[in-house]
């Protein structure tokens, strides 16, 4: 299977969610204000990336652009993890009318499971790797369920949380959908780092050129 992504906080390109999808053939894009460690030819098909501050004045903007590089209408995978105004972001994509089959985000683990806590909006943010940053688990369910979404895993390290649309459902029928189950509380250290250093090279023969 084959199918699209785009990740808004994808870093350098060298560890990030979306690289095990290229591995499996899908195509997709990038958006993060850093320089790329990698370099992407100009006649790759499959993989795009912007390189800009996300604002709430673009963020809308800079989505829709990858969508078109893309050409695609929908996503089977939307990643958003930018340590700060994650929460205000996705509801505008969301508001927009974009519905990923897959989302994955950051949640701040230090709140309980059913705490809504959202990061006051604040465009000059920038993480200074503290605890303040994006939104609760229990915040992001709640807007997930008004656009039909479902909470389905959060990984071991209490970090990420994946959401799965409505439509998709039948496919999780021997897991629980209740946040107090699946919550994860932080431990991040657990994943502090591979064995081995990230590699530009690994990423770049992943690279499909036209």
């Amino acid at each position: 299977m084959s199918g699209k992504f785009i990740e808004i906080g994808s870093g350098d390109g060298l560890q990030n969610n979306t690289i095990a999808l290229l591995s499996k053939g899908w195509a997709g894009g990038w958006i993060d204000a850093n320089r790329l460690a990698i370099e992407i030819p100009n006649n790759c098909s499959n993989l795009k990336f912007i390189q800009s501050w996300v604002t709430d004045e673009n963020v809308l903007d800079l989505f829709n652009q990858l969508l078109t590089k893309l050409n695609a209408s929908q996503l089977d995978l939307f990643s958003l993890d930018l340590d700060g105004n994650d929460f205000h972001f996705l509801s505008k994509i969301l508001e927009f009318g974009h519905r990923p089959s897959v989302v994955v985000l950051e949640y701040n683990a230090r709140f309980p499971a059913n705490s809504h806590w959202v990061m006051p909006f604040n465009p000059t943010h920038q993480w200074v790797s503290d605890d303040y940053f994006g939104a609760s688990l229990g915040a992001f369910v709640k807007i997930m369920d008004q656009y039909d979404y479902r909470l389905v895993a959060c990984s071991v390290q209490g970090s990420n949380a994946f959401f799965i649309h409505k439509t998709l459902e039948n496919n999780f029928t021997e897991i629980t959908f209740t946040i107090e189950d699946l919550y994860q509380p932080p431990f991040y250290n657990l994943a502090r780092q591979w064995g081995t250093k990230a590699s530009a090279k690994l990423v770049e023969s992943l690279l499909k050129v036209q």
